[in-house]
């Protein structure tokens, strides 16, 4: 949920899957530093899907969405994902930004279709 901890993850994506870019999914709460975060992730993302994480807190995504304007970013926003169909299959999928976020891929993956 914040610059340093994404460029940890990445770092740590970078270290167990080099050769493997990923569709990171991408939901921040109002507040955190958006920008550090988006460009902490761009080096393991070959795309990024922005939606709103699932929180009480709301979301940032009009201010990823802006950002990502002004920086050449490929991404696609989806609001609310509510299924796995919802999401590309082409790629490995990384839930991230916020821990809200996080669980919505715990919910779609975790659930009984």
């Amino acid at each position: 949920h914040n610059a340093e901890s994404a460029a940890v993850l990445a770092q740590s994506i970078r270290g167990l899957y080099d050769d493997r870019t990923f569709t990171v999914v991408l939901g921040i709460v109002p507040g955190k530093d958006v920008r550090g975060i988006l460009h902490a992730l761009r080096p393991v993302a070959a795309h990024f899907i922005f939606t709103n994480p699932e929180s009480p807190k709301g979301s940032a995504l009009q201010e990823l969405v802006d950002i990502a304007d002004t920086e050449n970013v490929e991404f696609t926003v989806i609001p609310d994902i509510r299924s796995i169909r919802d999401l590309p299959t082409a790629r490995s999928l990384i839930f991230t930004g916020s821990f809200f976020t996080a669980l919505i891929g715990e919910r779609l993956f975790n659930a009984q279709d």
